[in-house]
């Protein structure tokens, strides 16, 4: 992916997530909730969105020039994994023992 910089330099995209999550306690493991893990994959897909537009204009890029109401697509598509039983399978081992009910597969 490629954004050329008026000058003709190209402006490689960046994205980072920041994540206010619990720590270990008590030598235990932090778990996520089901929730955590579905906010995580909500910010991944925009972090997603950002970083894999191909344009050569950097004024269009990431978000830029996309209808509000296609903004929060790619967030929510990703979302959807964490719903799937082969992605509730994959974060069994993550979740909080509380969660077993949506992690029963």
């Amino acid at each position: 992916m490629r954004r050329r910089r008026i000058n003709g330099s190209i402006q490689y995209p960046v994205a980072f997530l920041n994540c206010n999550l619990g720590r270990p306690v008590g030598g235990k493991p932090a778990l996520f909730t089901h929730q955590e893990i579905v906010s995580l994959f909500h910010e991944v897909g925009h972090g997603l969105h950002h970083l894999l537009t191909k344009t050569e204009i950097l004024a269009v890029s990431g978000i830029n020039g996309v209808p509000w109401d296609a903004i929060e697509f790619p967030s929510q598509f990703l979302e959807n994994w964490c719903w799937q039983k082969e992605g509730m399978v994959l974060f069994r081992p993550i979740t909080k023992h509380k969660n077993r009910c949506l992690m029963s597969y």
